[in-house]
């Protein structure tokens, strides 16, 4: 049973389009990605310096929303 306010995975159909999320992949890792709507493919989003909007090269099978920002 899922903890209220508890942020779940979430089967990859649900995702929303142009929107960043956190994205994750059999054998692959966690990451933060957006499906275009333009072309309904996956883009991985620069974090960290890292992969800036590059194409993704597998098929995410989960994501879920980015948390909150820790306050100051």
């Amino acid at each position: 049973m899922a903890r209220k306010g508890l942020i779940m995975w979430q089967p990859i159909q649900t995702a929303p389009l142009d929107e960043n999320v956190i994205i994750w992949a059999i054998d692959e890792e966690m990451t933060v990605a957006y499906k275009s709507s333009l072309n309904k493919q996956w883009h991985l989003v620069e974090v960290g310096g890292y992969a800036a909007d590059a194409d993704l090269s597998y098929q995410p099978t989960h994501w879920m929303p980015l948390p909150e920002p820790p306050k100051a």
